[in-house]
């Protein structure tokens, strides 16, 4: 009679260990528990935090914007880069586009960095992300009728932060187009597929 007692009893006592060791876990991400976590010592080695990824969260959102250099001296409008996604459920566990995404954004952000240490153009022009945001900026969108050149630009935004103004950190030199077969059509941003 004991035993049919004890699997249920040390069933329930397993779930509740397990229920408190998730609301610690939540209160802990949510910076709420600190206090409890504090007082119980080695709690602190016991309840995961979750936020190793991101220790230094971004603040900003980086855009990448190309325009054209038209006939006649003339230059088109400013358009956005636009690599990502309408996100579906099934991007949970694959979502391979985003590869591209990152390695726009981090070319972007170390495009900034470079400018911001105070490099020649010499020197910037030479650098793997310059070239990679000059060959998307060239090669991976559709240019407008008539363009001749293309430029990019960087631009910094604080979406949840109205207050703050968008700033242009790099702007590019205009480069040579090569106006062959297929280079003419919708411009960046588009959501064509």
């Amino acid at each position: 009679m004991a035993s049919t007692v004890a699997g249920p009893v040390a069933r329930e006592l397993l779930y509740a260990g397990l229920c408190g060791w998730g609301a610690l876990t939540v209160l802990r991400q949510m910076g709420l528990g600190r206090g409890v976590l504090v007082r119980l010592g080695w709690a602190g080695r016991v309840v995961p935090n979750y936020r190793f990824f991101g220790p230094t969260p971004s603040m900003h959102d980086l855009h990448v914007l190309v325009r054209d250099g038209l006939e006649g001296e003339r230059v088109g409008r400013w358009r956005e880069l636009d690599v990502g996604r309408e996100r579906s459920a099934v991007h949970v566990l694959w979502a391979p586009h985003r590869r591209v995404e990152k390695g726009l954004l981090d070319a972007a952000r170390e495009m900034a960095v470079i400018r911001r240490g105070g490099a020649g153009a010499r020197q910037w022009k030479t650098t793997i992300a310059y070239l990679a945001l000059l060959n998307v900026a060239t090669f991976g969108v559709l240019h407008e009728r008539g363009a001749r050149q293309t430029q990019f630009a960087i631009a910094r935004t604080a979406a949840y932060e109205p207050r703050v103004e968008p700033e242009i950190l790099f702007v590019s030199d205009f480069h040579d187009l090569d106006a062959g077969p297929g280079m003419y059509g919708i411009p960046a941003g588009s959501k064509g597929e």
